[in-house]
């Protein structure tokens, strides 16, 4: 995430876009509206703020490096 010099960022934002993280990181199907939608809204309207989910690399996690 970045946040530019001088500006905030929503709480409420946040909130809208981490549960849709973990779902966005694995495989999905081509016809799932989740691999095809990488738009979130903010759920506060003054906010005005559309984020977009965007992928910048993959990498490989061993569940045993995890634990």
């Amino acid at each position: 995430m970045r946040i530019p010099d001088g500006k905030h960022f929503c709480l409420y934002a946040l909130s809208a876009v981490l549960p849709l993280l973990p779902a966005r990181q694995r495989a999905l199907d081509p016809r799932d509206w989740l691999a095809r939608d990488s738009l979130v809204a903010c759920p506060d309207p003054d906010e005005r703020l559309i984020m977009r989910i965007e992928r910048t690399g993959r990498r490989e996690l061993r569940s045993g490096d995890l634990t």
